[in-house]
Parts: structure tokens; sequence; C-alpha cells
């Protein structure tokens, strides 16, 4: 939900009560996060039998394991690309365009809403081929889609490549975090 609203509430919230203002709400928001973690506690953890003991693996050995190292490297690769196409986004957008920051928020739809839509494909694609598989061709679509969206100072290719490199998103973490589960 966060993922979706964030962006068009943050910029909404600047343009009517100043930059600062998503930072306050955000201030808000992780300490009632904080004040339910307190309150809401999780079971304590059951001692392990012998022969769950011997099963347990180290965290190093496990990041280790080359199909966990991969998974991990897609999610890496996810995480820093969408840090870095949504902290220079913006600037871009005001600069090339003179957007307000309500305007780029709504255009951060480009990326968010496909990537939202066709998770659900890829998640219901992924459970029929293998995850690899369906990874792989996320890469090579991430590859060609992240630089896309300022190719060229036009709307309508900032938006189109915005869309497939939301799409790109979906085909990359959307097997990946089962297939993590599954290996784990």
């Amino acid at each position: 939900l966060g993922f979706f609203l964030g962006p068009m509430v943050g910029g909404f919230m600047s343009d009517l009560f100043g930059i600062r203002s998503p930072f306050y709400l955000c201030i808000v928001l992780t300490a009632i996060d904080f004040l339910m973690r307190l309150l809401i506690q999780p079971p304590k953890p059951q001692a392990a039998t012998s022969d769950e003991a011997s099963r347990q693996v180290g965290i190093l050995r496990l990041l280790l394991h080359p199909p966990v190292a991969l998974i991990l490297g897609v999610l890496f690769l996810y995480s820093s690309s969408f840090s870095a196409i949504e902290a220079l986004y913006s600037k871009y957008m005001e600069q090339s365009f003179g957007y307000s920051d309500s305007l780029i928020s709504l255009s951060m739809l480009g990326i968010i809403l496909p990537s939202t839509l066709t998770s659900f494909l890829v998640t219901w694609l992924s459970t029929r081929h293998p995850r690899y598989r369906i990874m792989t061709v996320g890469l090579l679509l991430h590859a060609f889609m992240a630089p896309l969206p300022v190719i060229r100072p036009v709307l309508w290719v900032l938006l189109g490549g915005s869309t497939l490199y939301g799409i790109s998103v979906s085909a990359l973490m959307s097997p990946a975090a089962p297939e993590l589960v599954s290996i784990v």
C-alpha cells in the first residue's frame, strides 16, 4: 500500500503543506509502527531438537549457497535500481518538464501501477514455469528498460519507458521472493 500511495501522498502533501510535511508524516507512521511492535509480541521460540540442530546451517554458508546468492543478487539489483530511479526521477521530471511535486508523484504511477498489476500475472506464470527462467527474462527486460525512461526528454518516451520499467521490476521480484523461501 505504501509503495502505491507513498509517492502520491508525499507529492501532494509537499505541494499543499511544504516540503517537510511528508517527512513529518513518516515520523508519525514510524512511531505508530514502533509502538505496535512493542505491543504485539511474537511467541517465544522453542528449543531445537537434536535432529533440527544438526540440520541448521550458518548464515555465511547459506549466503554462499549459489542459488541463494543468485537470488540475493537479483534482489540487490532490483532494490538499488529502484532506489536510484525513485531518487533521480523526480529531479529529472522537474528539470526536464518543470513538473511540481504532485505531478511528479502522479507520473510515478507510470512505474508503480504496471509493476503492481503485472505482478499478479508474473506470479501466476511463476507457478507454471521455472522461476529462474522468469527471473532471467526479468533481468534482460530490466537491463534494457532501466535506462529507457531518461533516454529522450519527451513525455511519451518517459512514461512508456517507465511503464516497461515497472513491468520488468515485477518480472524480477515476483518469482525471486518465493524461490528464496523455497530454497531456505
